[in-house]
């Protein structure tokens, strides 16, 4: 019998538009990556979800806004969040920010394992506005978001510190993408038999 914590996420939220919109869910298999669309007459609003392949403490939750028409005047998306710092299994308590990153950190109550140990759980993330504008004089605009989770401190800090790098670099995405390239490379399907 196993048991496995249950993980509040603070990159829960769903995005929404005061105009009327079209959603769209997707995952892509190939990249790993599960986005939301959300197409109003003024934007095209897409959320991106992933778990880096290759760092895979860090969550990210990417948002692209791009405008549909020319106008003056700015558009916003709200993002409502359902992230509450609570879970069944984990006894969380604030820790202190890092890096301009929200901390929280607790105590499993339940091993995953008969007899198991009840490890401690860190979690690092971007804070999530309700709410993002792309500005008047703005056709589009991107936003980058990170979550860690890890056992101790100084992993979550290490973690965090490279999502920050790489986001930094513009390589977050892109290092994730050529991981899952990688592996797909290594990868492949036989089939037996004509039926």
């Amino acid at each position: 019998h196993c048991h496995r914590a249950d993980v509040p996420c603070p990159l829960s939220v769903m995005m929404e538009t005061v105009d009327p919109a079209k959603h769209i869910y997707t995952l892509d298999t190939n990249t790993g990556i599960f986005t939301h669309t959300l197409s109003s007459a003024s934007i095209t609003a897409s959320q991106s979800l992933y778990s880096h392949r290759f760092y895979p403490n860090v969550m990210v939750m990417e948002v692209l806004l791009v405008r549909q028409v020319t106008s003056e005047e700015p558009v916003t998306v709200t993002l409502d969040s359902s992230f509450t710092p609570q879970s069944k299994d984990i006894i969380f308590e604030s820790g202190p920010d890092y890096r301009g990153g929200k901390h929280i950190q607790g105590q499993t109550t339940t091993a995953e394992f008969p007899g198991g140990s009840c490890p401690t759980v860190h979690l690092i993330w971007t804070p999530v506005p309700p709410t993002l504008t792309l500005l008047p004089e703005q056709t589009k605009a991107r936003w980058g978001f990170i979550l860690v989770v890890a056992n101790t401190m100084d992993t979550a800090q290490a973690s965090y510190d490279e999502g920050l790098s790489l986001m930094a670099t513009g390589d977050l995405r892109p290092s994730h993408e050529k991981a899952w390239k990688e592996l797909w490379l290594q990868s492949r399907v036989e089939v037996k038999g004509s039926e």
